[in-house]
């Protein structure tokens, strides 16, 4: 069982124990936008299910439309949005 972004291209990412997300090269997930922090936000299962933090970011990390200011548990069918990119968070148990 695991965890999955989908992205605008419908391409899937999976989610490991801890990713950087940002636009830095060297980053998990990379985003090129200027609006993207080099590191971003991490994301990252736990045996509590998936989780996202924001990593003090100028331009803020959204789930579901909503800032996030602290740790933040996700399930299937949540956005995330950093800068203009937007991913829907996919659980393998459930439909895609």
């Amino acid at each position: 069982m695991g965890y999955f972004l989908r992205d605008s291209e419908k391409n899937l990412i999976p989610v490991g124990l801890s990713m950087r997300i940002g636009s830095d090269p060297g980053a998990d997930i990379v985003i090129r936008d200027k609006d993207v922090s080099d590191c971003h936000a991490i994301i990252g299962t736990f045996p509590d299910g998936l989780l996202i933090r924001d990593e003090e970011s100028q331009s803020g990390t959204f789930v579901n439309d909503e800032k996030i200011t602290r740790v933040t548990a996700l399930v299937s069918g949540d956005q995330i949005r950093i800068g203009k990119t937007k991913f829907i968070v996919y659980h393998d148990d459930a439909e895609m």
